[in-house]
């Protein structure tokens, strides 16, 4: 449906502002902050009139068994101020709930390596709906989710689901 493609393409569209601010910013030798990044992202989401449904942060460090010490994408809750640095990761994770109806969140996982910025895994950059009728999500999709992520990178919560344009699996 329409609109899910609406919502999709503005948190893609967020993700992807934030992720070449950052790397821009790694190309050119300035310095840029996660809470700079996070209003980044959150502008695109704001200016469409979805800001007040952009509940969490943009993204979190990561470390090597999960969230991480380094700085987090973050202008909301703990308005990060450190400057994002070589050798470090992050998420960029943008969302959009539409309180009742169903939300979109994305995620890619980004590294710095140096002034080279990289998304570390093939992503998500579209999506085509996928109806249920009759069998709940989680049942028909359970033997996917643990086995090879499914849907790494993006978290759906919907009555209708989305799936990735590039999942093979489900698409006859």
């Amino acid at each position: 449906p329409a609109e899910y493609t609406k919502i999709w393409d503005l948190v893609y569209d967020a993700q992807q502002s934030a992720y070449r601010a950052i790397r821009d910013a790694f190309k050119n030798g300035k310095p840029i902050t996660g809470a700079q990044a996070d209003d980044i992202s959150r502008a695109v989401i704001t200016k469409a009139g979805y800001g007040d449904q952009f509940l969490h942060r943009t993204g979190h460090s990561i470390g090597e068994e999960g969230h991480g010490n380094g700085a987090n994408i973050d202008n909301l809750e703990t308005r990060d101020s450190r400057r994002l640095i070589p050798g470090t990761a992050f998420s960029l994770e943008p969302g959009i709930y539409l309180e009742g109806k169903f939300g979109i969140r994305s995620e890619i996982d980004v590294y710095i390596d140096g002034s080279n910025v990289i998304i570390t895994a093939p992503h998500q950059t579209e999506i085509i709906p996928m109806l249920t009728s009759g069998m709940s999500f989680t049942r028909l999709l359970w033997p996917f989710l643990f086995a090879g992520g499914l849907f790494t990178g993006t978290h759906l919560l919907a009555n209708h689901y989305l799936i990735p344009r590039s999942n093979k699996a489900l698409r006859t």
